[in-house]
């Protein structure tokens, strides 16, 4: 997203997310802004994970709802997605999984 779209960098903590997560705004580089994070459960080969467009959708509505300029999906110059693996702990939702580690001893003969 390029800056000169935002007013401002800022951490959203917005009551209208139906999952009460934080969405944030980061300056990038010179020139740009970073605009996440989403937690979404992907199946199949890691390596083709993407930003879907409903993480766009998501990211962007708190964002317009609390930003002066208007963001559009034109604006965004890139997208990435990067995958980070969490210990299956039977959380109802991806949000909610442990963040701690979980060490198991290994069998050992």
């Amino acid at each position: 997203m390029k800056q000169s779209a935002l007013v401002f960098d800022v951490y959203l903590g917005d009551p209208d997310q139906d999952d009460g997560r934080v969405v944030f705004v980061l300056p990038y580089e010179d020139n740009y802004s970073m605009i996440g994070a989403t937690n979404v459960l992907i199946e199949g080969d890691p390596k083709k994970a993407a930003a879907s467009e409903d993480e766009v959708h998501y990211l962007l509505a708190p964002v317009n709802r609390y930003m002066t300029t208007e963001l559009r999906e034109t604006d965004i110059v890139w997208k990435f997605s990067g995958v980070r693996p969490h210990y299956d702990d039977d959380a109802k939702s991806a949000s909610k999984v442990t963040r701690n580690y979980h060490l198991a001893p290994a069998d050992c003969e």
